[in-house]
């Protein structure tokens, strides 16, 4: 099981983390925070965490596998402050906070737009941000995290041992997960204070420098046909821009791609 006490301990926060409600079994700590705002008062900051998220979800309505007392599972509740129109840039911000975590581990993990944790080319974790917005407001965001941490590879679905891993893998040896979500809530406190404040390209520009699919080939889907075009980068939205047929198209956070490893 994971203790709470033992993440406290490993903070560096003021308030994110410093509430926590644990559950051994949870269908979605996304829909138990939802619930939790709907029925309670409660502080910016406070995070739902199980040993075992039964039905997670992913982007696009996809399920979100996890293992029992393998994986961390855990959503984080805020009520931000900064402007509406940098929404867009909090799933690159959550990613910046999540590799830099893993890199305390001494693993290289980079990004994968707009949301997957990528470490030797596959990938290790991903961000659902769900989100109450009234007259143009944010009520409130709801930060969900999951990252194989424990799982060996054959603990995997068939459908994703090529293309999944944990840091157990990476590393070669067990990873205490209370010490990765400490790291995670130390880097995301800090980079979310700073995202009301600072230029849009300075949050672009790390995380650029995080991206391990820069200038490669992606297929995709456009005005209902599937492409073939060339990852540049993102703007200062977050969006990413494709090379096709000598044209740059926009792509949001809605639409998705694949990488293209090989020709």
């Amino acid at each position: 099981m994971l203790f709470t006490q033992l993440i406290k301990a490993n903070l560096k926060t003021k308030n994110f983390g410093r509430f926590i409600e644990y559950f051994q079994k949870l269908d979605s700590t996304n829909q138990e925070a939802i619930n939790i705002i709907n029925e309670y008062k409660i502080q910016s900051g406070s995070i739902i965490i199980t040993d075992f998220q039964y039905d997670g979800k992913g982007r696009n309505k996809k399920k979100w596998y996890s293992s029992s007392g393998k994986s961390i599972t855990f959503s984080i509740i805020i009520k931000p402050d900064f402007h509406l129109k940098k929404l867009n840039l909090l799933s690159l911000v959550v990613g910046i906070a999540i590799v830099n975590a893993i890199k305390k581990l001494n693993i290289n993990a980079t990004l994968k737009w707009p949301n997957d944790i990528i470490v030797n080319d596959k990938k290790c974790g991903g961000i659902l941000i769900e989100s109450k917005i009234s007259k143009d407001k944010i009520k409130y965001l709801i930060i969900g995290i999951g990252i194989n941490v424990n799982e060996n590879l054959n603990e995997f679905d068939s459908s994703l041992e090529s293309i999944a891993t944990s840091l157990y893998i990476e590393k070669g040896s067990p990873i205490q997960r209370e010490l990765i979500v400490a790291y995670i809530l130390n880097e995301l406190e800090k980079l979310i204070k700073k995202l009301n404040y600072e230029n849009s390209k300075n949050v672009v520009n790390e995380w650029k420098n995080l991206c391990c699919h820069i200038n490669q080939k992606v297929k995709f889907s456009y005005n209902k046909k599937t492409e073939i075009g060339i990852f540049m980068g993102i703007n200062d939205n977050g969006e990413a821009i494709i090379k096709l047929n000598k044209n740059d198209i926009i792509l949001n956070h809605t639409q998705i791609f694949d990488i293209m490893m090989h020709d």
